[in-house]
């Protein structure tokens, strides 16, 4: 269960994984820099895991504006509560990359063979309450195009993205505002809140990766704000 008390330093980290890397660049993303799925994503801060066939997924929550959290610490991302400046979008975003892997004559794998599964938990305060989306690696059919946007991009060659070899990827950028949910949000409730994303060659899981956010109350969000390198939180985790 989570609950939040006043006036502690913590830093929610989780057991590392062999697999699982933190605070890495996207690969691949666009000649700029930025992440693929559209401009001016920062391609930094990421937690990264590779699959058993090299296959790689990228998970990020950060400020809709900005681009970076307020803090990280591993696969936890501090954020604030409430709404973006825009005043139509939650404060905070995630962001998600998968690049596939390859065979082993090091042909880079079709994207028929994988299957993407997105884990989104819309309960800030105990447990998990998840939002499950299987998402197209092929040309989606129109009526999940129109619902969800596609995110499924093949590479347009010629340095257009930082690795020429990387034939495709899938890249979105999404918040827990959008229609689409089957759950309810509220962006000004303080709490933590799973993503994860999975990949499964056939029927064969390959790998995962797990980010955890926090969204602090109001008071901790401007403290960390204003210390930069220091992290004030007011999160505390405990595992029933």
């Amino acid at each position: 269960m989570y609950r939040f008390t006043g006036l502690v330093c913590i830093f929610l980290t989780s057991v590392a994984s062999a697999n699982v890397a933190y605070n890495q660049n996207l690969n691949p993303t666009k000649q700029n820099g930025y992440m693929i799925v559209g401009t001016g994503i920062p391609a930094n801060g990421f937690t990264v895991a590779t699959g058993d066939d090299g296959s790689l997924l990228a998970l990020k929550a950060r400020e809709r504006t900005t681009g970076q959290p307020l803090w990280f610490v591993d696969n936890v991302y501090y954020v604030k509560p409430g709404m973006a400046p825009n005043g139509t979008s939650p404060w905070w975003s995630f962001d998600f990359q998968f690049t596939p892997g390859k065979f082993e004559n090091n042909e880079w794998k079709p994207s028929e063979i994988y299957t993407l599964e997105l884990l989104v938990d819309f309960d800030p305060s105990s447990g998990t309450d998840f939002d499950i989306i299987s998402l197209p690696l092929t040309n989606a059919d129109p009526s999940w195009l129109t619902e969800h946007g596609d995110g499924f991009f093949t590479n347009p060659g010629g340095g257009a993205w930082s690795d020429d070899d990387v034939p495709y990827v899938y890249s979105q950028s999404w918040n827990l505002g959008f229609d689409f949910w089957t759950k309810a949000y509220n962006p000004f409730s303080p709490g933590v809140y799973d993503i994860g994303l999975k990949v499964y060659n056939s029927t064969n899981p390959e790998g995962e990766v797990w980010i955890k956010v926090v969204v602090v109350p109001a008071p901790a969000a401007a403290g960390l704000a204003l210390v930069g390198l220091g992290l004030v939180g007011w999160a505390r985790r405990r595992i029933a």
